[in-house]
């Protein structure tokens, strides 16, 4: 029998990969620590931490449910005794029962049926003797309706002045008074009301502002074509200084 998927396999396997693991994350920490780096804020130092934690609830769980069966486990095997797991019998599924409401429920919807049936067999036999009288009131009694509902169709329909104003109405637009109607609001400047005329302003202030900083590139009118009349060597433009 397969009993790796035993809760009892399971957690001896849990135990088993994570002190594995453990092992690797000190064997890791030890080598930083050889190579003198610096290890203090390092993220294994929390991970060792953690399964620290980890591998001591493990420990208490394995000690108080099954270390003393692994034991007895252990010294069969020592001695040479022969394993052999039993399978635990299926748990066996119960008819459900219907619950006593339902059971009612279910009785009083027979009997109802029961009673629907014998009242349509007496009212099918009335009804083949009243047949003719009834045909007549019925005829009667539609044309009084029909009238009735003509009657009360031509008083409900609106007419149709009432509708045009109904529509004229509903696509009326409202005036620029109403649309600036706001009520008592505090007077604001020109750049506050519109977003556009404020950001132009903070560029051209931050423009003025950064001309005290940072001097503003001058390119030449027309480039240099030397003397039209030569260099004169003799000629002195110099001024000197008194």
């Amino acid at each position: 029998k397969d009993v790796t998927d035993h809760p009892f396999v399971e957690l001896l396997w849990m135990r088993y990969k994570m002190g594995l693991s453990y092992c690797n994350n000190i064997g890791f920490y030890l080598l930083l620590k050889s190579k003198k780096m610096k290890v203090k804020n390092h993220p294994v130092v929390k991970r060792m931490v953690q399964m620290k934690q980890l591998l001591v609830e493990l420990e208490q769980k394995y000690e108080n449910s099954i270390k003393s069966q692994v034991e007895e486990l252990l010294g069969h095997i020592a001695a040479g005794d022969e394993l052999v797991f039993e399978e635990a019998p299926l748990p066996v599924e119960k008819p459900k029962q219907k619950k006593k409401k339902l059971l009612m429920l279910e009785d009083m919807e027979e009997g109802d049926h029961v009673e629907d049936e014998d009242e349509i067999g007496d009212s099918e036999e009335s009804s083949s003797e009243e047949d003719e009288p009834s045909a007549k009131k019925v005829r009667l009694d539609e044309s009084d309706s029909e009238e009735e509902q003509e009657q009360g169709d031509e008083e409900m329909a609106p007419e149709e002045g009432d509708e045009e104003a109904e529509e004229g109405d509903s696509k009326r637009k409202i005036t620029y008074q109403m649309a600036k109607n706001k009520g008592l609001t505090a007077r604001k400047k020109k750049d506050q009301r519109n977003i556009r005329v404020k950001n132009r302003r903070k560029f051209q202030k931050a423009l003025v502002r950064r001309k005290g900083t940072v001097r503003a590139v001058r390119t030449e009118t027309t480039r240099y074509a030397g003397e039209a009349t030569g260099i004169k060597a003799f000629i002195k433009r110099s001024i000197k200084i008194k």
